[in-house]
């Protein structure tokens, strides 16, 4: 029976296209998560070591962050992760990123490290090179090598575009599935309007799937506080969360609802090194 119910589940994750492998071990961060997930264009986010490497380049100060979800609050669906980094003499960014996923029977786990630098302060490249490892103790392990790889144009302090790869190389794991794993292409864009409000919007492609539309809204009633609300497409998700800000610590919770699968609630923190908090 065990062995049944962990085949089932990596069956899932590599077939199901809300728990496919392009997605599945990135971002988590509850920033993002409370914005239906938008990610590829988020400036200064140290989340971004787990998502658009190009993004990394924006970072103003060094951080650390520690992430934790429950999908559809099923405990053998909980994901960690960990991300932290830094920008140097302003040239470069470079910094790590950590997932792991599963439980007892089935084990799931990702490791990154990403470079990212400037062109002229406006264009940003990026990539990372990613390690994912998956177990089930009744069948073996196996793992495998995947690039990701991105680019962010700030047009303007307000707008930023983007486009992110996720595993280019169509890496496979060969043991478990011969047929590679998916490829995400994402691109898209924030918008500060103001100092106080931010809007988001991506549009990801994830191998055979529909194409996926996603929208968020990030709004700063006070400097310690941030509202967030997204919405997405393919599948049809709501999502909402705040932020809590600190003395260089941040504290973002949020909640992400699917009619047919149920609430994944996501929780994160991660302090930055600023010498001026």
């Amino acid at each position: 029976m065990r062995v049944f119910a962990a085949v089932c589940i990596a069956s899932a994750l590599v077939c199901a296209p809300s728990l496919s492998h392009a997605q599945w071990l990135r971002v988590g961060s509850g920033r993002s998560e409370a914005m239906a997930g938008t990610f590829v264009a988020l400036t200064n986010d140290v989340w971004q070591f787990a998502g658009n490497p190009a993004a990394a380049a924006t970072l103003h100060v060094p951080a650390l962050g520690l992430a934790s979800n429950q999908h559809y609050l099923l405990p053998e669906l909980n994901r960690s992760t960990f991300a932290g980094g830094g920008r140097f003499n302003d040239v470069y960014a470079l910094g790590v990123a950590a997932t792991t996923m599963g439980f007892a029977g089935y084990r799931e786990a990702l490791a990154g490290i990403t470079y990212a630098t400037s062109v002229l302060k406006k264009v940003h490249l990026g990539a990372r090179l990613n390690t994912q490892y998956v177990t089930i103790p009744e069948i073996g392990s196996a793992a495998t090598v995947m690039l990701d790889a991105g680019v962010l144009v700030s047009v303007s302090k307000q707008l930023h575009f983007g486009a992110v790869a996720i595993n280019a190389n169509q890496a496979r794991i060969d043991t478990l599935d011969p047929r590679a794993l998916t490829t995400l292409y994402a691109t898209g864009l924030q918008y500060k309007p103001s100092h106080t409000l931010m809007l988001t919007l991506d549009a990801v492609q994830e191998g055979r799937y529909p194409l996926s539309l996603r929208t968020g809204i990030e709004y700063l009633p006070v400097h310690a506080l941030r509202i967030r609300l997204g919405a997405g497409t393919e599948p049809t998700v709501f999502t909402g969360g705040v932020g809590l800000l600190y003395q260089g610590f941040a504290l973002d919770i949020a909640t992400r609802y699917q009619a047919q699968l149920g609430i994944t609630p996501t929780v994160s923190i991660h302090y930055s090194f600023d010498k001026n908090k």
